[in-house]
């Protein structure tokens, strides 16, 4: 049953996973993109700010524009919260399909074949600024609480009959996290039509009802203009202790080509975060899931498929 989720007087930091649709105008989507990655601000002073994406440095990547699973990149002052700097670590843990991940700029996918399910799973992990590098990519974890993680602009392309599909491992976070959709969402909580889900995962992506026919996704609504400011197309995750998360992004239709795909983060304050939204029945108990103060991952695993 879903309720309102409780206004709280708490300060929340929101990561927006933004996807760029690819056709004759990708160049200035990018532009775009990376022109939001620029704004940082201190989150303590603003609504809304954006995740620095431009410091990108492999730790145990040799190829920021095609990074493979296992792999390790480090953004630098990605974050700022009280004047001061974090820094946010991205392990590609696993890549469905023949395809690129570019991390130069957010994570960005060549292509995704939607009619075999693409896909990749990936980890974001907080750590204090400065402590990650090529000698020790782990680095010294960081963690934020009571806060939000955004999927942001999970659609489709115009007349294209695919869907992307966003979500969460709720056995990997540091804690408990708790999904929430709009009150009006086009998403559902749904994941892959050609084959089963990958295990552990809550999935969400574009609704096929929308627009009759309900089978497919040609005619359903996209994220227009500024891509991930409609919050009828966002995942939200809300989180007591933000350390780390195993997420996933993909595609699932007919269509063989999506084209170029690209994620995109910010962040936001609570009082700046003013959205009705609904909460979903997905729930990490606190007695399972990614504890950072004993070992290594034993949930995240690297592998290609």
């Amino acid at each position: 049953m879903q309720k309102l989720l409780p206004i709280k007087f708490l300060c929340v930091i929101v990561f927006l996973i933004n996807t760029v649709n690819a056709q004759d105008s990708i160049e200035n989507d990018m532009a775009h993109l990376l022109e939001i990655s620029n704004d940082i601000t201190d989150l303590s002073n603003n609504g809304s700010v954006s995740i620095n994406f431009n410091n990108a440095s492999p730790l145990t990547a040799t190829d920021l524009s095609d990074v493979r699973p296992g792999e390790k990149v480090v953004y630098s002052k990605a974050l700022k919260f009280q004047n001061k700097y974090y820094d946010l670590v991205l392990t590609i843990l696993r890549i469905k399909g023949a395809y690129t991940v570019d991390c130069n700029n957010e994570l960005r996918v060549s292509t995704f074949d939607s009619s075999k399910d693409n896909y990749v799973t990936y980890s974001f992990d907080l750590v204090e600024i400065g402590t990650a590098t090529p000698a020790n990519p782990a680095g010294k974890r960081a963690v934020l609480y009571d806060v939000v993680l955004e999927s942001r602009d999970i659609d489709t392309r115009s007349y294209r009959d695919f869907t992307e599909v966003s979500g969460f491992n709720p056995y990997t976070v540091t804690s408990k996290v708790t999904a929430n959709l709009s009150e009006t969402t086009n998403l559902e909580r749904a994941g892959f039509v050609n084959g089963p889900d990958p295990s552990g995962f809550i999935l969400y992506r574009l609704s096929p009802a929308l627009v009759s026919p309900e089978t497919d996704w040609k005619g359903e609504p996209h994220d227009g203009g500024d891509h991930g400011d409609n919050s009828d197309f966002c995942l939200y995750m809300e989180f007591d202790q933000f350390s780390h998360v195993d997420l996933l992004y993909g595609a699932t239709g007919t269509d063989a080509h999506t084209w170029v795909r690209l994620t995109n983060f910010g962040m936001s304050t609570k009082s700046g975060f003013n959205k009705n939204l609904v909460v979903e029945a997905v729930e990490n108990p606190n007695n399972i899931g990614y504890n950072p103060d004993t070992n290594v991952n034993t949930v995240t695993t690297a592998n290609n498929n």
